[in-house]
């Protein structure tokens, strides 16, 4: 199941002594129920090195139409980056992953 391997992953970086930052996308939920809060509680739960930002919170910012579906990959000698990924829990591309 993905979101367990995802888990299992992030678990591993006490072993690895790495920081991971992870941005998640703030759905608007009238239109994605994808529920990206509990998604930051759960993986900030799993570890101390786990750092979380949802963003953006469009009510605040006033900013209703924006997307998320940018797919990047950057990679230096000490700092990996991959970005436009669906991690949320509940997010699943096809019904099959449930």
């Amino acid at each position: 199941m993905v979101k367990r391997d995802l888990e299992q992953l992030l678990q591993r970086i006490e072993e690895a002594e790495v920081e991971i930052y992870i941005l998640l996308y703030k759905e608007v939920a009238i239109a994605l129920k994808i529920n990206s809060v509990y998604s930051k509680r759960r993986l900030l739960s799993i570890h101390e090195n786990v750092k979380v930002l949802c963003y953006l919170d469009h009510f605040s910012t006033g900013v209703y139409l924006w997307s998320h579906h940018e797919k990047l990959v950057i990679v230096d000698y000490r700092v990996g980056f991959i970005g436009g990924l669906d991690l949320c829990f509940g997010w699943y591309n096809t019904p099959s992953q449930r």
